[in-house]
């Protein structure tokens, strides 16, 4: 479900990194880094889609013009890295600090925030040809975050259960492996 947007946002994480090493070397250059969250766009309804459901950017969502304005601030005051959305920074803390963890919560949550509830048919959206009627500024995802708020409050009352991540009572053995695999799920 993630897998093309996290390859791409690592490409450009890495691409970034090596600019801004090799920038150090000339003088008045400043690469910046900006790491959005949900951005209200219709990039979702425009892309591609054989899932049955758009994608939709999880919530909380920000207008393209706090974007714009962050861009913008890092052009006139140059910062290694700045993230945009509320939720972004806390996001990325997760990811790079407890990463079992948000491997196991990150799926069930875009399942929820990421995706349309509206069965579509297939389609390759913008991906082979423009498709004009549906190109804007602006998509319909602002002020969405009811839903959000109450998936955070389910998983915060309930903990993992809640969002079917295992059964309570029931604890993973992470020591115990398979016989005849070496890999071991938990």
């Amino acid at each position: 479900m993630c897998r093309t947007r996290v390859t791409a946002k690592w490409a450009v994480h890495g691409l970034v990194r090596c600019l801004q090493i090799e920038a150090r070397q000339t003088p008045g250059v400043w690469v910046s880094l900006i790491s959005l969250g949900g951005v209200d766009t219709p990039v979702y309804t425009q892309a591609g889609t054989y899932a049955g459901r758009h994608g939709r950017p999880p919530p909380p969502v920000d207008a393209p013009e706090k974007v714009a304005k962050a861009i913008v601030r890092r052009i006139e005051n140059p910062a290694r890295e700045t993230s945009v959305g509320l939720a972004n920074g806390l996001t990325v803390l997760g990811f790079r600090l407890l990463p079992g963890v948000f491997d196991r919560i990150v799926t069930p949550l875009m399942r929820v925030g990421g995706l349309t509830r509206g069965q579509v048919d297939p389609t390759p959206g913008n991906v082979f040809a423009p498709q004009p009627p549906g190109e804007a500024t602006h998509g319909t995802w602002g002020g969405h975050w009811g839903l959000w708020l109450a998936v955070t409050a389910l998983v915060s009352a309930h903990g993992a259960p809640a969002l079917g991540l295992g059964r309570p009572g029931h604890h993973h053995d992470r020591t115990r492996r398979r016989r005849g695999h070496g890999i071991t799920a938990g």
